[in-house]
């Protein structure tokens, strides 16, 4: 068991700053506490029953040539986990400065937020495949692939969630690589987007499928950019910077954090492209490879 926290509280520029034993903590102004619970209160109740309904859905579409839903799911089931978890933890963060309950609390809604990048990633590789090398896919067991790329997800997530929750010293280290990691996704989804549109151009799927791919492709884009990357950005700065003066890295951090927690919402808008987006798209690949087989 470890020994309790011992906490004291500095005031800096408006910022409240709590020093564990064990790690600094951030805890914001009132002012800002009201605000970010409010808005993930209000995003819990609002994404859930859309969470939900879209998730039944999807599923309802898994067959075994639409391989699509299996990453979406997955990622409305991080939004599912990031929308428990973070109104809980920002409550104990508030009440309790920090305690156990909210540091596990901070991994379980961390896990979400990985997990949902990373399905936001393969989502987009998934379309770029689609399009580019359509025999490939529609000729590989996509559901069972799908399933397994999910489940190793989860695993590694998991993995150093936990990791980074046993062995708290190595957590700042661990920070800071991730955060580099997770700039990755920009440049990566931005060149699938390049190569998805590439082989768009020289296929005969109807406009309608093509546009629907594109958007998929460009929403998920969009909502890294928006939602994870200026935290993440932050966090690299932050580390490669080590700042003086907390108070302005403060309030920038809780910025960031209202933005995550506003992806969930974002998240039910890909349920309208990914819904459909598949169908057509694979119907027009399996036609043309019934051609060339003939």
């Amino acid at each position: 068991m470890e020994e309790p926290y011992n906490q004291t509280e500095n005031d800096i520029n408006g910022a409240r700053i709590c020093n564990c034993t064990t790690q600094l903590v951030w805890k914001s102004p009132a002012v800002w506490d009201e605000v970010t619970l409010t808005v993930q209160w209000v995003v819990f109740s609002t994404a859930l029953p859309g969470l939900c309904y879209a998730a039944w859905r999807l599923y309802a579409l898994a067959q075994p040539d639409h391989v699509a839903p299996v990453y979406t799911i997955n990622l409305l089931l991080s939004d599912l986990i990031q929308i428990s978890a973070n109104p809980i933890y920002t409550t104990l963060r508030v009440v309790t400065c920090y305690c156990d309950a909210a540091a596990v609390m901070l991994k379980i809604y961390e896990f979400g937020v990985l997990g949902n990048i990373c399905f936001m990633v393969c989502i987009s590789a998934e379309r770029y495949i689609m399009t580019a090398h359509p025999v490939w896919y529609i000729s590989i067991n996509r559901i069972s692939t799908a399933v397994l790329a999910s489940t190793i997800i989860w695993l590694l997530s998991a993995a150093l969630m936990i990791v980074r929750h046993i062995y708290v010293s190595l957590s700042l280290t661990l920070d800071y690589i991730l955060g580099v990691i997770l700039l990755l996704p920009c440049p990566l989804v931005t060149l699938l987007l390049a190569g998805t549109w590439r082989a768009l151009s020289r296929t005969s799927i109807p406009r309608a499928d093509q546009r629907r791919v594109i958007g998929t492709l460009v929403l998920v884009l969009c909502i890294y950019v928006v939602s994870f990357l200026p935290y993440i950005l932050a966090l690299v700065l932050y580390y490669m910077l080590q700042p003086l003066h907390q108070g302005f890295w403060v309030h920038l951090f809780d910025s960031c954090e209202i933005l995550i927690a506003l992806n969930p919402l974002f998240d039910l808008l890909l349920y309208v492209f990914m819904r459909r987006g598949a169908e057509g798209i694979c119907r027009s690949h399996s036609f043309c490879v019934r051609e060339d087989s003939d």
